[in-house]
Parts: structure tokens; sequence; C-alpha cells
């Protein structure tokens, strides 16, 4: 009787001892994931320049605004882009940004001669267009971790990127400068 006592006790405490060396390994195992994904979330973060920077640059010909984008944000990030004249007309895209640029050709072949200007933002306050996960685990949910003088605060207590804005002539300084004058001298005869 005493044998099968001490057998059922040792087992127990056998069995007893397994489960917590396996709670023990889980939970090890638990605290080195999390130790190895904040690791890499630093380590993203020390990869990738957090002062956002961004240049634009536009290019008018007959019909077209071509629009080049450098930026220090990596693969994958979503910019919006717009072009907008003196009337008001404006057309704008999601683009992007591979290997530190963007490259798009908008069609304005109905505008008029005149003035256009660019505009381009590393935006994070847009339900309908989000930055990537990867993007979102750099600069953080809202922007809220970018930096630097073009990154500027927006409604969710985050950050957008805001790329300086670019005005050109359209179709070419020469044809702008024509309509400025011809409206000049109408001005001095309606005068």
């Amino acid at each position: 009787v005493f044998g099968i006592f001490f057998l059922a006790t040792v087992s127990s405490v056998g069995s007893d001892s397994e489960i917590s060396t396996e709670e023990v390994k889980s939970e090890t195992e638990e605290v080195t994931e999390k130790e190895t994904e904040d690791n890499k979330k630093a380590e993203d973060e020390e990869k990738y320049d957090l002062d956002f920077k961004g240049e634009m640059k536009l290019k008018a010909e007959e019909g077209k605004i071509h629009v080049s984008i450098s930026s220090n944000v990596p693969d994958g990030a979503i910019f919006e882009v717009s072009v907008m004249d003196a009337n008001l007309n404006i057309v704008s895209e999601f683009l992007t940004i591979k290997n530190g640029v963007i490259e798009h050709t908008f069609d304005v072949s109905k505008w008029e001669t005149g003035e256009v200007v660019g505009m381009a933002m590393f935006r994070f306050n847009l339900d309908d267009h989000p930055q990537p996960d990867s993007i979102k685990a750099i600069y953080g949910q809202f922007g809220e971790k970018m930096t630097g003088s073009l990154a500027k605060d927006h409604n969710q207590n985050g950050k957008n990127g805001v790329i300086e804005n670019v005005t050109i002539a359209y179709p070419s300084e020469s044809a702008v400068k024509e309509k400025k004058a011809e409206q000049f001298t109408a001005a001095i005869n309606e005068i």
C-alpha cells in the first residue's frame, strides 16, 4: 500500500512539474518574441530617418504636367499628388514611392495658358487611402513619430509630410508672358 501511495505521489508531482516546465517554456517564448518585435521596431526606427524630407519638380509641355518627387521615405509610402490651375481646375492621384522617387504625368490638355501649382503630401489622416502597415510601423499609426520642418500636425493628433508647393508657367514662360501682356493691354483699353 505504501509503495502504491509513493508511486502515485511521485507520478503526480512529476506531471505537475512537466506542466510547470511547459508553462515556463511558453512564457519564455512569449517574452522572447515580444523582445524580438520590440528590437525590430527599434531597428526600423533607427534604419529610417524620421525627419521627413521631400522635394518636388514640375515640368510643363503642351497638354501635360510632369511631376517628379524625391523623398527620404521608404518604398511603398503613399503620397497624394495634385496640380491645380488659376481657374481651380485640379487633377490628383495617390502615388507610391519607389527608390525614393515618384514620377508621374498629368493630362491637362483642356487647361488654359497660365500658372500651375503642384502639391504633394505624405498623408496619415485619410481613411480611404491609408499608409501600408510597414510604413505605419516606422512613423506611427497617424504619423506621430514623424519629425522635421515639413512634418505638419493634422486633425488626428498625428503628422503629415507636406512638400513645399511649386508653381510653374503652363505651357511655357513665353506663352504666359504673352497672355499677361494681352490681358494688360485689354485692361488699359477698357479703362
